[in-house]
């Protein structure tokens, strides 16, 4: 992607960012037993372990971005509604996180897909930045705003 004026908001500040490639490992999956056999590996973190409910739903959808250096996503709300955990194999990336911006009326934004936000003076507001290694989780409620970043360096080996 070229950098755009808006884009200096993003974590790169304005640097060309090669976007992630990601696998949804779902039901829908071709090979089914792929995401079966990724269900019985995964270690559910403690704090949703103590309900049965809870564990299957960590386990339920698998989705792995793989990221390059000078990579990583541009802000963006996810359409689920359902907490994310994000796990980091290897490497380091940057995460902004923040809460959706107040709307007060029809007229303004209901919604922001990849980099909307950054066009909108004022609406990005993140609240927590946090650099994640290798074993780190961050773990982010539905709605949350949220943009990644891969420095150079950063990919790991």
């Amino acid at each position: 992607q070229k950098p755009t004026a808006t884009a200096k908001k993003h974590l790169s500040r304005g640097k060309p960012l090669s976007g992630p490639y990601i696998w949804h490992v779902k039901d829908e999956t071709e090979e089914r037993q792929t995401k079966r056999s990724l269900m019985e590996v995964f270690p559910v973190p403690y704090f949703l372990n103590s309900s049965t409910l809870n564990a299957n739903e960590a386990r339920d959808s698998f989705e792995f971005w793989f990221v390059l250096e000078n990579g990583g996503s541009q802000a963006h709300a996810d359409a689920y509604c359902e907490t994310t955990i994000s796990l980091q194999l290897r490497g380091h990336k940057k995460w902004r996180l923040g809460a959706f911006p107040n709307i007060t009326n029809a007229f303004q934004p209901h919604a922001f897909h990849d980099s909307e936000i950054y066009r909108h003076d004022n609406l990005w507001r993140p609240e927590h930045e946090e650099l994640v290694g290798p074993g780190q989780c961050v773990v982010f409620p539905m709605g949350y705003i949220h943009e990644t970043y891969v420095g150079e360096g950063a990919a790991g080996e």
